[in-house]
């Protein structure tokens, strides 16, 4: 299943994937980059990632993908994006990052990976990161997010 909210009218909104298999992990990442400035564009698993990108791809800032899910899993679905989009920044989230042998990521120009839970500061850094610097100007971080407070730890 993919999930688009309404979009803004404003050209400074960059849209952001979010593949992840947790609906609760979907709604806090979605408020979060919202939060952000940022419009998010939620697949339930590896296989809608990658209907998204083959859809959307081009109006894509970046793509965050949980490496465990059903179906495609965030690794399987990152070669095939990396083919479709290879300029689309990728990062990998998970809750088991030490578990991931090395030769799965063999081949993947990550622009991250983040282990949860992660803080809401440890996710604003990995986007700024990962977004090239010419969308990066275009997307403005407010300081402070009033639903959540950056020392928490969503997973």
């Amino acid at each position: 299943m993919v999930t688009t909210p309404t979009t803004s009218n404003d050209p400074a909104r960059k849209m952001v994937l979010v593949a992840d298999d947790e609906p609760a992990v979907q709604l806090i990442m979605s408020r979060v980059l919202t939060q952000f400035g940022l419009v998010p564009v939620l697949a339930g698993d590896g296989l809608a990632a990658i209907d998204v990108v083959e859809q959307r791809g081009s109006e894509l800032a970046c793509a965050i993908l949980d490496i465990w899910m059903p179906g495609a899993n965030g690794i399987d679905a990152a070669h095939v994006i990396q083919q479709l989009a290879p300029d689309l920044p990728i990062m990998l989230v998970s809750g088991a990052l030490p578990n991931i042998a090395a030769g799965k990521l063999s081949g993947l120009r990550l622009a991250g990976m983040l282990e949860k839970p992660f803080s809401i500061a440890g996710l604003r850094s990995m986007i700024r990161l990962a977004v090239p610097n010419r969308r990066a100007r275009e997307i403005q971080f407010r300081t402070t997010i009033p639903e959540f407070e950056d020392r928490s730890d969503f997973s």
